[in-house]
């Protein structure tokens, strides 16, 4: 089907430019060459400390910066003008295809499932309570759900209530 091909460009051209406008500084505890091809493939902008490795285009104190990568619990957020995310947000991001909230993703909160990009929303497969929440959050459909999920859902609402 011709409009489904179209269709999947236009959302592919749409994704290469996920992080465009972005500007990333990587801190020293995270993986930087996976965070850098993540970044940039995705056409974001990304420096890390001088000491740390060759190749770093702008200082931690760049008052452009966007988005900080942490992966430490107690860091001191040194910057109010930037976001303080841990790596799992880069991901989860390009695997919802959409820019996920910077709240779930703070240094030291407890993360959100990662979900993985292989599996469709079908209503014969079990669909977590999380990529329900995205999929309506997105403007989506939650495919009908089974007795069997409906229980899974509220056994997972119960839990994440009672933590």
């Amino acid at each position: 089907d011709t409009s489904a091909v179209q269709q999947a460009d236009i959302d592919l051209k749409r994704l290469r430019k996920l992080f465009v406008g972005l500007k990333f500084f990587l801190n020293r505890e995270v993986p930087r060459e996976t965070l850098v091809f993540v970044i940039r493939a995705f056409g974001g902008h990304v420096s890390w400390d001088r000491s740390q490795a060759l190749g770093s285009t702008y200082k931690e104190d760049d008052q452009t910066i966007t988005h900080h990568i942490v992966d430490r619990p107690n860091y001191t957020m040194k910057f109010m003008s930037r976001s303080y995310v841990q790596p799992q947000w880069l991901f989860d991001s390009v695997n919802a295809r959409i820019l996920q909230p910077v709240e779930r993703y703070l240094p030291g909160v407890t993360l959100p499932p990662h979900l993985s990009p292989f599996i469709g929303d079908s209503a014969d497969l079990y669909i977590p309570l999380e990529r329900r929440e995205q999929i309506i959050e997105s403007g989506g459909t939650v495919p009908r759900a089974t007795e069997d999920d409906e229980r899974k859902t509220a056994l997972a609402q119960f839990s994440k209530k009672n933590k």
